[in-house]
């Protein structure tokens, strides 16, 4: 009868628990999508360069829609849509009526008195006084 050493049974134990304790562990499958190489995780947006463009990741496929900017009318009062490069769709400044002359946003407005200045924001005329 012959019998193995000691020391074979020792690196034989010392194998098995290495490459098991070496594997990785997958407890769950996680779902999600790749990218232009990288991983999104379902229910992650998606970054894109247009900032129209709103993509999502559901499961495993992507989904894309397309901000639809709202109409504004920029003549009457007169706004001015000022594009920030983040955004898709412009922020309106319109402007404000008085006496049948419009104003931009931002524009000085004339004052019913001598120590106050009135500017228009958005829509409404603001005015505040001064010390004279």
């Amino acid at each position: 009868m012959s019998f193995l050493p000691e020391s074979f049974f020792f690196l034989i134990s010392f194998l098995f628990f290495v490459s098991v304790s070496s594997s990785p562990r997958q407890d769950k499958c996680v779902e999600g999508c790749i990218v232009d190489g990288v991983f999104y995780e379902s229910g992650s947006d998606i970054p894109k360069s247009n900032p129209c463009d709103i993509c999502q990741c559901f499961g495993t496929e992507v989904s894309c829609a397309e901000i639809d900017c709202p109409f504004f009318n920029n003549h009457n009062p007169p706004c001015e849509p000022i594009y920030s490069p983040d955004e898709c769709c412009p922020v309106n400044t319109c402007g404000c009526e008085e006496a049948g002359i419009y104003y931009l946003s931002g524009e000085k407005m004339p004052s019913d008195y001598r120590c106050q200045n009135c500017t228009c924001i958005e829509t409404e005329k603001v005015c505040v006084f001064l010390r004279c």
